[in-house]
């Protein structure tokens, strides 16, 4: 049956129709201010789409849907960590036999690496046998190559890739850019030419997430990146064709669900975009999705799997053609057996269950993803230019440029967690307080650096937990925050609520006495072990008690910190006048608030 047959009985809406009944429902509020999103890209996103938005963007849509694969059958990589070659080789059978279908070792020293012993239960015409290695190494992939000869395996039976992206490692400060390592480079291509399903060039997108960058500037930088690429890799002596036959890219799967659907759809056209600026035709990247960094927690470490999900889930739907889950433990602990098990299951449970690689291009045609796949081309292309107008990629970088670009928006990020607009559950909202990590988290974000540092979202709201858990370790308890509620009962469980959450972020426990007269409740406070002080009401009632509160309870206490639950605008100025420390509420900057009074509770025993 047709769309015209079905909807034949209903009147068309225009997208104007639309908009009238939302301006009627808002009665007088502002729709920009009420329902688009300002996003961290620099543009803006409306709360619904019609067909009318998409038209205009047919030959835009149709050049996307050109481009995207048409096999669905991703491949599910497992990292292989570094050990013993019998190690090694019982871990990646163990990972096969639980559903992965690609492997991924980690190489510290080519030399050392057994081909005969790791490889030997692995047949490399089925399972994809990808490498990262510290560096270029042409030695190593023509003793990879001469082991398959060896076996009877013919190059153009083999898939994978070899990861030795140096202008990552030089964006993180790992190594520098060397005409010797460009050279090697050069060698290891020509030499993985000879495997048409091995890709012997890895670009990487994922410290520019890592690093706190949105999805326009990781699109970007990363075909940047393969300029650059084409630019040190000519000088070398490769063609074009050469280099981009070579590609693989590696790009991060972040939080936003429909942006990284978008984004990889949007990738796909850009690069596409790239190879015809080249006069290049039928060469197409193969594309790894990672899990990000930034988006995991150390705490709470569990809710990673939700996270793991969800992004395998966009990064599938947005067609990858390989995909990479860490262990949903791997922020806080060396994965065992379980998570590494787990974390493989995220994709067999995609494909076994929810037969997600039996549609190819699900998202196409949405009119939300193809205006987000088309806003992102744009605004991603644009970038581009701006940065090859500035020289290209290794020039802003070493001008700084592109370090400014991703810590601006690095920043806003982290305003939006620090005041909880943006959740991460069990970290800056519905924090366990007793939950303790056996690794100490260090500040690893240095403002002044001038390379780029992958770190958690959550990292402030971490490092917060730590500095309770060092002081309890020393003290034998977790400090208690003494909630004094009183008056309303829905305001005053709702206030309390909100304090024993906005607490528990920093690692706090918290305990809730109601006192019907507050002012009876001032003694117990005085004489608890507790250091803080939290008055619970609402409004109408801090009106009437909470001054009085204060005050009695300033003039026999001068180094207790008292806080208020709530911002009564007119009570603030004679509260803090009266001796009030803080007000916590849903604009407060908690890390600067928690913080503050850390700072209070701990320094006097930390210099001790």
């Amino acid at each position: 049956m047709s769309k015209q047959q079905i909807f034949s009985d209903f009147p068309a809406i225009t997208k104007q129709q639309w908009m009238d009944k939302v301006i009627q429902d808002l009665k007088g509020a502002d729709f920009s201010k009420k329902l688009v999103w300002n996003t961290y890209e620099g543009f803006s996103v409306d709360p619904f789409y019609t067909e009318e938005d998409v038209l205009p963007l047919a030959d835009f849509t149709a050049f996307v849907k050109s481009v995207q694969p048409l096999n669905v059958q991703w491949i599910n990589y497992a990292e292989v960590s570094t050990g013993s070659a019998q190690q090694q080789k019982l871990q990646a059978e163990r990972c096969i036999q639980q559903g992965a279908d690609g492997l991924i070792f980690s190489i510290d020293r080519a030399t050392n690496f057994l081909f005969d012993e790791i490889l030997a239960s692995v047949d490399p015409t089925v399972v994809h046998i990808s490498f990262v290695l510290s560096e270029p190494d042409p030695d190593f992939i023509a003793a990879y190559f001469k082991y398959l000869e060896k076996r009877r395996v013919s190059l153009g039976a083999i898939h994978g890739f070899c990861d030795a992206d140096i202008l990552e490692k030089w964006i993180t400060g790992e190594t520098k850019i060397q005409t010797s390592t460009i050279q090697s480079l050069a060698r290891q291509l020509q030499l993985t030419k000879k495997a048409t399903g091995f890709r012997g060039l890895t670009v990487r997108s994922n410290t520019f997430v890592d690093a706190g960058g949105n999805v326009t500037q990781e699109l970007a930088f990363l075909l940047n990146k393969v300029v650059a690429y084409t630019d040190l890799l000519s000088d070398a002596g490769l063609s074009p064709k050469e280099i981009f036959s070579e590609v693989h890219l590696r790009t991060a799967i972040n939080g936003d669900y429909f942006f990284e659907i978008a984004k990889l759809r949007s990738l796909r056209a850009l690069y596409a975009t790239l190879i015809n600026h080249y006069s290049l035709d039928q060469v197409k990247a193969t594309i790894l999705s990672v899990s990000s960094i930034w988006s995991k927690s150390r705490y709470d470490a569990h809710t990673n799997m939700l996270r793991n999900t969800t992004e395998a889930m966009a990064a599938v739907t947005g067609g990858c053609d390989g995909l990479l889950i860490k262990p949903h433990t791997n922020t806080s602990s060396t994965p065992d057996e379980f998570n590494v098990r787990m974390a493989l299951n995220v994709s067999n449970i995609l494909k076994a269950e929810s037969y997600f690689d039996q549609v190819s291009d699900a998202a196409g045609g949405a009119y939300y993803i193809e205006v987000l796949t088309h806003k992102l081309y744009e605004n991603a292309l644009n970038l581009f230019k701006e940065v090859e107008q500035e020289g290209g990629f290794v020039k802003a970088f070493e001008q700084n440029k592109v370090q400014l670009r991703i810590a601006s928006v690095r920043d806003k990020k982290l305003q939006d967690i620090h005041t909880r607009k943006q959740v991460y559950v069990g970290i800056n909202q519905y924090a366990n307080p007793a939950e303790t990590l056996p690794v100490a988290v260090t500040d690893e974000h240095k403002e002044n650096d001038h390379v780029l540092v992958a770190q958690h979202a959550t990292r402030s709201f971490e490092i917060l937990r730590q500095r309770t858990q060092q002081f309890a370790n020393g003290h034998g308890k977790v400090p208690e925050i003494f909630l004094l509620a009183f008056g309303n009962l829905a305001m005053r469980k709702a206030r309390v609520a909100f304090s024993q959450n906005f607490f528990a972020a920093a690692g706090f426990s918290s305990a809730e006495h109601f006192h019907e007269n507050p002012l009876t409740g001032i003694q117990p406070a005085l004489s608890s072990d507790s250091q803080v002080i939290v008055l619970c009401a609402s409004d109408d009632d801090y009106t009437l008690h909470a001054e009085a509160c204060v005050k009695a309870f300033r003039k026999n206490n001068s180094n207790k910190i008292l806080v208020l639950a709530g911002y009564p605008p007119m009570l603030v100025e004679s509260l803090q006048a009266a001796g009030l420390d803080y007000f916590i509420h849903i604009k407060s900057n908690a890390v600067e608030v928690l913080s503050v009074i850390q700072d209070r509770i701990f320094a006097p025993a930390e210099k001790n």
